[in-house]
């Protein structure tokens, strides 16, 4: 079987900045003291594991009750957070695509959050199957989801590459018999694919001339 492409979302295809739902309101100063002092981060993570955006605020109004209308403004802003594509990442997928490879996301994602960033990025349903962990109640790097996503893409393990910005997420696909590939930019990712066969020369230079003027060709 050939290989199947497994792509993270945010940071990978997606850029995101919850910062930017504060804008005319936090400084970045601000917006850091208030991800220190009222468990931002882990509260997103319990997003990604399925909570939702109702008992994360019922959670805030009882702990956090001095930031409720700046967790507001996140979710009510969160499309501000979708700042766009990551460089080069649309055109290395098309030529994937052009030599049919298979590819399918593997995100950890809140279910109402990532409603809006279908929404804005329609693309996605292009990339194939998908699982979003908000949907499942688990997420990387439980073993658990690489599991399911050999079952849910109909791929052996050994047959998929993980492509994720996040080193711990890689280690885990990785602990599981999956390829990983820690993503750092387009260009790099085309090389690395390149050199498992599954784009050409030529096409691992459409992609970087596509970053080095700057455009986002499909």
């Amino acid at each position: 079987m050939s290989k199947r492409v497994v792509f993270d979302l945010g940071q990978v295809i997606v850029l995101s900045d919850s910062a930017a739902t504060q804008s005319g309101h936090l400084n970045e100063k601000e917006w850091e003291d208030f991800t220190e002092r009222s468990e931002f981060w882990q509260l997103n993570e319990a997003l990604d594991r399925g909570r939702s955006v109702s008992e994360v605020m019922r959670y805030v109004k009882d702990r956090h009750r001095g930031d409720i209308a700046i967790w507001e403004r996140f979710f009510r802003n969160y499309r501000l957070s979708l700042t766009g594509v990551v460089p080069g990442m649309r055109t290395l997928i098309s030529q994937l695509h052009a030599n049919r490879v298979k590819t399918a996301v593997l995100s950890n994602w809140g279910v109402e959050l990532f409603q809006h960033t279908l929404a804005a990025h329609p693309f996605i349903e292009d990339l194939g199957p998908r699982i979003v962990s908000g949907y499942e109640g688990i997420a990387k790097p439980d073993r658990a989801i690489f599991e399911l996503a050999q079952k849910r893409f109909h791929t052996p393990l050994k047959d998929m590459i993980m492509v994720d910005d996040r080193e711990d997420n890689i280690a885990a696909a990785q602990a599981v018999g999956m390829e990983g590939i820690r993503f750092i930019d387009a260009e790099q990712l085309a090389q690395e694919l390149a050199s498992r066969g599954l784009l050409g020369p030529d096409q691992v230079r459409k992609v970087s001339k596509g970053l080095q003027s700057g455009r986002l060709a499909p």
